[in-house]
């Protein structure tokens, strides 16, 4: 079968080989995390919210094309494959997802002895749970939103009032406050977008003149009555910084220092004059034409326990295997006479011991797949350095102002909720993943019966 990629940075290819060699009898304990987070499920999940998966959003999902269908329920005789995952971050586990629920045949390898990719977490030797960051989940990631819901993962999102916080300099708080009501009733997209940067005490009133100016003007009014079309015009952007998009419609330096630096660092962390414009008109695009899309939800505890638990639960109640600390060291393959890559197998190593892998179909969950020139770019791309520091604070961070105020626990917390980060492409990425397999699975089973044939021919 010839090598396809999906679109967020998964390399899938399929292969007629032999079937799978397991590692060994101890194989399917090494989906343990580590001691002190994680340890194997026994059961199904007690909390997933299955019928509400498919009501998650897609009602709401700011483009129906990043909402793939459901496969549906699998039919009779339908072909079950043989599945290996290299890459156990959320790209990985929600392929597995939806491949176990089609009753395939999961297995997931993992170099790090924990799970999660980008949005991992560990526990130090003081107990204290380690972050690969801060994550935060905006109310337009129905995708991922899709997933918490099939593994039980809904109830431990905290959803934040729906503003946004700048705490500037000296202490200084102000909100982008998105909360909009008459007479009792909510008023949403994109009325209360427009109320809350009109309103906000964070730019001049010469700065939302100028804000209104560049925005009215960009691709986003007409992702109002045209959502796809609006994203193809955000797209073309892409060699565009924000800062000369914004200041070329009239923005100002002002708005960009107040506002959407702090954002642009937040989402990239880079400033306006790096990122591209395509990148802050996306995520402006799903502000300004779904309600919910900017409410902010973080987790109520850390990701090992709270989003990583529940999905590794699903997947190993469902007879899903996750390996971790069997690193992939080389991919197998084999070119065909007609042009094609054909994945032989997996060269995988742990602890000085080696073993490859075979099964129908291999996923490389991960940008690494060399070979396509688009993957192989990413190599040629200057890396941004991103320390990521986790402090403990004995007192309230947003009442600087008032020293009275900064150690009284019974006032309770303010909060900040301007932080930004985005991980539904992975989910995205697992889904369409997951969905080509399925939908190539009889041609890709027909050729794995053809290969058994002639090795039976053969011997």
């Amino acid at each position: 079968m010839q090598a396809a990629v999906s679109s967020s940075g998964l390399a899938l290819s399929a292969a007629p080989v032999q079937a799978f060699r397991p590692l060994g009898q101890r194989a399917t304990r090494g989906a343990r995390f580590s001691r002190t987070v994680l340890g194997q499920a026994v059961q199904a999940p007690t909390r997933s919210d299955v019928g509400n998966v498919n009501n998650v959003g897609l009602k709401d999902v700011p483009l129906r094309s990043l909402f793939p269908e459901d496969p549906g329920t699998p039919r009779p005789g339908a072909p079950k494959l043989k599945v290996a995952i290299v890459g156990s971050g959320l790209a990985g586990l929600s392929t597995a997802v939806e491949l176990l629920d089609q009753g395939y045949e999961v297995d997931i390898y993992e170099s790090r002895p924990f799970v999660g990719g980008k949005v991992a977490s560990y526990r130090d030797r003081n107990g204290n749970d380690i972050e690969m960051g801060l994550h935060v989940f905006f109310g337009c990631y129905f995708n991922l939103f899709r997933l918490m819901a099939k593994c039980g993962v809904l109830e431990n999102l905290l959803l934040k009032e729906h503003t946004h916080t700048f705490c500037n300099k000296g202490g200084d708080v102000r909100e982008l406050d998105f909360r909009f009501f008459l007479g009792g009733t909510k008023i949403g997209a994109p009325f209360h977008g427009l109320r809350a940067f009109f309103t906000t005490p964070q730019l001049s009133l010469t700065d939302k003149v100028a804000n209104s100016l560049a925005l009215g003007t960009s691709p986003i009014v007409r992702s109002l009555f045209d959502p796809e079309g609006g994203m193809r015009d955000v797209r073309a952007l892409d060699d565009v910084s924000f800062t000369q998009w914004f200041k070329s419609h009239g923005g100002s330096q002002a708005s960009i220092d107040r506002m959407w630096d702090p954002i642009a660092y937040a989402l990239g962390f880079l400033n306006c004059d790096d990122i591209s414009a395509r990148c802050m008109l996306s995520i402006f695009q799903f502000f300004a034409t779904k309600t919910d899309a900017s409410a902010l939800r973080m987790l109520n505890g850390s990701p090992a326990e709270r989003l990583l638990r529940p999905i590794t639960n699903y997947i190993e109640a469902k007879g899903g295997r996750i390996h971790t600390r069997w690193g992939c060291r080389e991919v197998l393959y084999e070119q065909g006479g007609d042009g094609a890559t054909r994945v032989t197998g997996l060269r995988l190593s742990k602890a000085g011991r080696e073993q490859v892998v075979e099964a129908d179909v291999y996923v490389a969950a991960l940008d690494a797949w060399r070979s396509v020139p688009f993957w192989d770019n990413v190599f040629q791309l200057v890396g941004v350095p991103v320390i990521t520091v986790q402090l403990r604070y004995d007192g309230w961070v947003t009442e600087m102002q008032d020293p009275s105020r900064i150690k009284d626990l019974a006032g309770g917390a303010r909060g900040i909720d301007n932080l930004l980060y985005s991980m539904e492409g992975a989910t995205l990425s697992g889904r369409q993943c997951a969905y080509k397999v399925l939908e190539d699975a009889e041609q890709l089973a027909a050729g794995a019966a053809a290969k058994q044939q002639q090795q039976a021919v053969a011997v």
